[in-house]
């Protein structure tokens, strides 16, 4: 019998991935890695145990988390242990008898955006599009409708550059919005608000509602000079406040990847640096909106609107 193990090759967020793993989520590549992902024996590696003696342990509900400097370990509860470091390797130890699918969204969610993270990009919480040449970002918690608003401009003929995970490259001229993979994760209500059939696209987990909505043809490759960024706010008004720098501030810490585990990563004085550049690159909008499908294209066309009438500042 053959040990082979078979290997397919990735692109996502700027980077060749060399996985073990199908990510069908992830567009095709074909370059030498930058990244591989592969199964092992997470214990027994050397980063493993350098990392057990110097990190900071977090129990959340359903995984627990230690991290360091270069390196951070996930375990979930009946998935397996993911064990990430110095931006270029996770190593993988999955629970007996879990289907490699069941790995999928782990990958391409959490562990991608440490692995950004560790990588250099400041890394938001967020969904981004393109309009008219200009990319914006939408934050906002979970269930605050990023994705959904992000499928409804990629509807209205707007390019999706990335959903959830919103990686920027802090560069002298500007921010730069790295791009992701041509994939939304939605619930069927969404799907049906923009005109499709949910059963036409594949459940992202069997334990999860939200479908995989991938809309291929309408997607950015390449990087984008971010223009603007829109702070999800429920109210019953369509409307956009500017926000100041104090708030801003708040708001963007609040809505980035890590930002619970910057002081066990070593990593709080290049977070505020990296706000401070991206605050003083361009403007932050709180965006009021109700939380109706019927209020869509009223919000849709107050952001194509603005960001046609307002320059990077």
């Amino acid at each position: 019998m053959s040990d082979r193990v078979n290997k397919y090759s990735y692109w996502a967020y700027g980077i060749n991935i060399e996985s073990e793993v199908l990510l069908p989520d992830l567009m095709k590549g074909d370059a030498a890695p930058d990244v591989r992902i592969r199964h092992g024996k997470v214990a027994s590696s050397t980063v493993f145990k350098s990392l057990h003696d110097n990190a900071k342990v977090f129990d959340r509900p359903g995984c627990r988390i230690e991290a360091a400097p270069g390196a951070m370990c996930i375990s979930w509860d009946k998935v397996g242990t993911f064990l990430v470091h110095g931006g270029t390797e996770v190593i993988i130890e999955s629970e007996p008898h879990v289907p490699t699918e069941d790995l999928q969204p782990f990958l391409t969610g959490p562990i991608l955006s440490v692995l950004l993270h560790q990588r250099g990009l400041f890394v938001l919480h967020a969904s981004a599009v393109v309009i008219d040449g200009a990319a914006v970002g939408f934050l906002g918690a979970k269930g605050d409708g990023k994705s959904t608003l992000a499928a409804h401009h990629q509807v209205r003929g707007h390019r999706l550059i990335g959903d959830d995970i919103v990686p920027v490259d802090l560069q002298d001229s500007c921010a730069v919005v790295v791009s992701g993979f041509p994939r939304i994760k939605l619930y069927n209500d969404s799907i049906m608000a923009v005109g499709h059939e949910p059963s036409n696209f594949p459940f992202i987990h069997r334990f999860v509602e939200k479908r995989s909505f991938r809309y291929s043809d309408n997607f950015s490759a390449e990087p984008i000079p971010l223009h603007s960024l829109y702070i999800l706010n429920e109210g019953d008004e369509v409307y956009l406040e500017k926000l100041g720098h104090a708030s801003t501030f708040i708001e963007i810490t609040r809505h980035t990847y890590m930002n619970r585990y910057l002081k066990a990563l070593g990593a709080e004085s290049e977070h505020f640096e990296h706000c401070e550049k991206l605050i003083k690159k361009l403007p932050v909008w709180k965006l009021n909106r109700p939380h109706d499908f019927r209020a869509m294209d009223k919000v849709c066309k107050l952001l194509e609107d603005n960001v046609r009438k307002s320059g990077i500042e």
